[in-house]
């Protein structure tokens, strides 16, 4: 006699918690095929009941206004969980899933950016906490008689770091409205135009150290730029990185074979970085020896030798004319030392090259055609 009790019991509880008016799930089924057919997609025959019954296993079963609860059954939500589930003039307060008016807020994420939510006004205002409460290009300032606060305000015209500012443009301290402000680098010609000679490899940009480079986002090498001098340390504007200047040798070619062994021994070329490893017929040990490539300034027909040691660099030596370093352009002096230093190989892409110095010049993803736009 219990069971039939407990059976009632089970009953009247999955009748209660039954969508409101639904006598379809309160009736019994006999397999899945009638629960799809009268209740639709995702709703199945269960036999934990008897009679079975058809049970939910997802909410979109259930329609926008209910979910599938734990025990399989349609149940009405409480509040809401977008937009759209709420009146007109209302928006969703995800963080309590009720509808509050679209002119209120409780949480600084339902306010327009450059404003925060007053938590005792529930209105959006003016204010910031960090930079990227901010407009872009706008950072978030204390007021003016306040050296530390919680809450600033979004100011534009300043800046935090370079980021903020255009190409070519550092972030530096203007004592006019005593904080940083974005600020053209006026120490060099940044990205302009200067021309290569056919076959020189070498020239320079207004001032010692600044040199003409292949701007290699135009294919070919037919254009070159400006650029700035970075070997001290030098801090680069925004857009740019400093990196190496390299030459290839003063050694003519217009074939890999022009370019003589120099090398160490080799039995391939993994063993000649920037270069390769030239074995002759009939040996299985040869020497590293570059590779010809160049063509500077559009020369057709004549390349130059990569390096492969340091020693296949060119030495620099005191013009006596300009009473500069022939290849850095450093000042120096006639019978001094200056500019002895020999120059280093380094491999570069698979190219051996000679560093003569280090540049400004743009970082991947930036031209000089979008610098000089940008200005």
């Amino acid at each position: 006699m219990t069971t039939p009790a407990r059976i009632a019991i089970a009953l009247a509880l999955l009748s209660a918690a039954a969508c409101p008016g639904d006598s379809r799930l309160q009736g019994g089924c006999v397999d899945d095929a009638q629960c799809i057919r009268e209740r639709g997609e995702g709703f199945y025959c269960s036999d934990k009941f008897k009679p079975k019954v058809c049970l939910c296993t997802t909410d979109s079963a259930c329609g926008s206004g209910a979910f599938c609860n734990q025990a399989g059954l349609c149940q009405p939500r409480v509040g809401c969980e977008t937009n759209a589930e709420c009146p007109s003039d209302t928006v969703c307060d995800t963080t309590q899933n009720q509808c509050i008016e679209a002119t209120r807020c409780t949480s600084d994420l339902q306010c327009p950016i450059g404003t925060l939510c007053n938590l005792v006004t529930f209105r959006c205002e003016p204010g910031c906490r960090v930079n990227g409460d901010c407009p872009l290009s706008q950072v978030c300032r204390c007021p003016a008689d306040q050296p530390e606060c919680e809450i600033g305000l979004c100011k534009a015209g300043l800046c935090d770091d370079q980021s903020f500012c255009k190409y070519a443009e550092l972030c530096e301290y203007d004592p006019a409205v005593e904080d940083t402000t974005c600020q053209p680098d006026t120490r060099g010609p940044y990205c302009e135009q200067c021309q290569l000679s056919a076959g020189s490899g070498l020239a320079l940009c207004d001032q010692p150290g600044n040199y003409c480079l292949v701007d290699t986002s135009v294919p070919g090498g037919r254009a070159s730029f400006c650029g700035v001098d970075c070997s001290a340390g030098q801090p680069c504007p925004n857009g740019f990185e400093c990196d190496f200047v390299v030459i290839l040798t003063q050694a003519l070619c217009s074939r890999d074979e022009d370019c003589q062994p120099t090398g160490a021994a080799c039995q391939s070329d993994d063993e000649c970085p920037g270069g390769r490893c030239a074995i002759p017929p009939g040996e299985t040990i040869g020497q590293c020896a570059g590779i010809c490539v160049g063509h500077e300034g559009g020369a057709a027909g004549t390349g130059f030798c990569s390096c492969v040691q340091d020693s296949d660099c060119p030495q620099d030596t005191c013009d006596t004319t300009t009473r500069s370093c022939g290849l850095t352009r450093a000042p120096c002096q006639l019978g001094g030392d200056q500019c002895r230093g020999q120059l280093s190989c380094v491999n570069i892409n698979g190219t051996g090259g000679c560093v003569i110095g280090k540049n400004c010049a743009p970082i991947d993803g930036v031209s000089c055609a979008e610098v000089r736009a940008s200005r």
